[in-house]
């Protein structure tokens, strides 16, 4: 939509579905990356078309400000300490390419899940980059040095 342009977060999908009437499907994102590559970022500053695990989309100068998982996240056993705190949503979405791409998106999404710290983050309202698109956007920055970035945003602008 064109009220979009210009802003560096929208809500677009609802990880459990919802309506999206007149929007792309959430995999037509995905083959833009495929097909544009990190080395085009700049052609999207203005426009919200990164995908983002919580169903919303990021524009290309919010990338700063987003969590991107290491590409070997460290595992987390239990959610100990956590109560029956239960899984954030998680939009649908897979990695496009083959078999092992799509393996590897799959695994990545399921620790976003379940990671408590990921979790935290997520209920925090920092914007976790989603893995189907994570291989195809640079990594500007670490997992931590991403995850501080998103919290002082957040911390400086509640809204958003």
């Amino acid at each position: 939509p064109r009220h979009w342009k210009g802003k560096d977060r929208v809500q677009a999908f609802e990880p459990g579905g919802g309506d999206t009437t007149g929007l792309p499907a959430p995999e037509w994102f995905v083959n833009l990356w495929n097909f544009a590559g990190p080395e085009n970022l700049h052609l999207f500053t203005a426009w919200p078309v990164v995908p983002l695990t919580s169903g919303g989309l990021a524009s290309g100068s919010a990338i700063s400000t987003l969590v991107n998982l290491p590409e070997d996240p460290p595992a987390f056993s239990s959610r100990v300490g956590l109560g029956n705190t239960p899984p954030v949503g998680m939009l649908a979405l897979q990695a496009a390419g083959d078999e092992e791409a799509k393996t590897r998106c799959a695994t990545a999404c399921q620790h976003v899940q379940t990671n408590p710290v990921l979790t935290a983050l997520q209920r925090l309202g920092c914007a976790i980059l989603h893995p189907a698109v994570a291989n195809l956007v640079p990594r500007p920055q670490s997992f931590a040095a991403a995850a501080a970035s998103s919290l002082a945003r957040l911390e400086a602008n509640p809204a958003g």
